[in-house]
């Protein structure tokens, strides 16, 4: 029996495939397809098909494609483990694929998905898969600093075991379109999504309970409004009540409601209503 691999797996640049993905337990990927494409069986071919559909790319971007495809549809298989950061929810959902690839309704490259975790929060995870993670590619495999098990671990427990070694950032540069699987590592990253983690991590650690709605009290200041923060304990539900002007009354008029500790979330939940 083959051990199980783990793969990432981005649900469209903006998002567009991961309601989708959540609801009805299937991976989509873009590319410009639009047609079955089960009879190419390897990179080669599926180069050819990427010149067929972007003419005006150049032949490394062909290689790409097609190399990221070709994991997606042939190399991945039923039960690989998949991670997949989710923009809309801005957690990691974890799961199994669950089939072979076949064409959605339009055309779109497809895999069935069973979800095991599908809202994990982002920092149940090191920084050095977050690195990974952070890959600005569509599909890759994920095999160093022993993610598998590590990932496993996340699944089971709800933490990160990490592999006892220092978190390096990847080098920023270009992937090699000639490998057959290319993995996260390699790939550049998307520092922007790294740079917000980070600044989740000191925010949790340097602003617990009460100090963190001091905290979006303070930005409200920042951004012109007048306050009044409640003060620790019972408050009905409004932590922040925040209004434009010299008395704070005109509007726009914000109320907040910040939902504090969340220890088994992880991170930062909260409500703003405007008047």
């Amino acid at each position: 029996m083959m051990m199980a691999r783990l793969w990432l797996i981005r649900l469209g640049k903006n998002g567009e495939f991961e309601r989708r993905a959540l609801e009805e337990g299937v991976l989509t990927i873009g590319f410009g397809i639009h047609g079955d494409i089960s009879h190419l069986r390897d990179r080669e071919a599926l180069i050819a098909e990427m010149a067929r559909i972007h003419p005006n790319d150049k032949p490394n971007r062909h290689k790409n494609f097609a190399a990221q495809i070709n994991q997606f549809i042939n190399v991945a298989q039923t039960g690989d483990l998949v991670v997949s950061p989710m923009k809309i929810t801005g957690a990691v959902a974890l799961g199994r694929i669950a089939g072979p690839y076949s064409p959605g309704p339009d055309g779109e490259a497809t895999r069935p998905v069973e979800w095991i975790k599908p809202d994990v929060p982002r920092d149940a995870f090191r920084q050095d898969l977050l690195y990974s993670f952070g890959a600005f590619m569509t599909v890759c495999e994920i095999s160093r600093n022993n993610a598998l098990v590590r990932v496993e671990a996340v699944i089971k427990t709800g933490r990160d075991p990490g592999d006892g070694a220092a978190a390096k950032r990847p080098k920023n540069g270009s992937t090699n379109a000639e490998d057959e699987t290319q993995e996260a590592s390699d790939a550049p990253v998307n520092l922007d999504r790294i740079a917000r983690d980070q600044i989740e991590r000191r925010i949790a650690s340097a602003f617990a309970g009460h100090d963190f709605t001091r905290l979006v009290g303070a930005i409200l200041v920042a951004q012109g409004y007048r306050i009044r923060v409640s003060p620790p304990g019972a408050d009905a539900g409004v932590d922040i009540v925040a209004g434009s002007g010299p008395l704070g009354l005109e509007s726009p008029r914000v109320v907040v409601q910040l939902n504090l500790p969340m220890a088994k979330a992880r991170g930062f939940w909260g409500w703003v209503c405007w008047n």
